[in-house]
């Protein structure tokens, strides 16, 4: 523990919300500086929690936005978020796996999968170029429609 921090204050973490629940940790929140961890709380949006964690480096962790809260009420707000989120994800998942139980199995080349892997990301930059064509290739690479995003 930093002797010249005040580890008093009250924070609720999030990041492991949907497996272990809300985690209240005492802790306080690092300044910004200009040395390089000043670098990565810039990057995280200019607020890093550095948190008694027991198991971890030195019994301390470091949390970034939106990972923790100042309070319960922030918190659970932002488990509500993400419960939501992983629900739709499952759910997606889900018909997935019906539509494959139900035997629709498709086949796609091994050339294909890291085009296949990037396809949203790539047809979505395509569309904003206006290059309709390119996605039609990757299309024709893969063996199916052109992949809406």
């Amino acid at each position: 523990m930093r002797q010249d921090r005040d580890y008093s204050r009250t924070f609720y973490v999030t990041e492991y919300a949907l497996s272990k629940g809300i985690i209240e940790v005492k802790g306080c929140i690092i300044p910004d500086s200009t040395n390089s961890l000043g670098e990565v709380i810039r990057e995280y949006g200019g607020k890093l929690l550095d948190a008694l964690w027991p198991g971890g480096i030195n019994g301390r962790a470091l949390f970034h936005k939106p990972h923790w809260h100042e309070t319960l009420e922030g918190a659970k707000a932002r488990v509500v978020k993400v419960a939501r989120a992983k629900l739709k994800s499952l759910d997606k998942q889900r018909a997935k796996v019906e539509r494959l139980a139900a035997g629709e199995v498709s086949v796609v080349k091994s050339a294909a999968l890291h085009t296949l892997r990037n396809l949203p990301k790539k047809a979505a930059k395509a569309r904003k170029l206006g290059e309709e064509s390119t996605l039609q290739g990757w299309a024709d690479t893969i063996g199916g429609k052109a992949h809406e995003s």
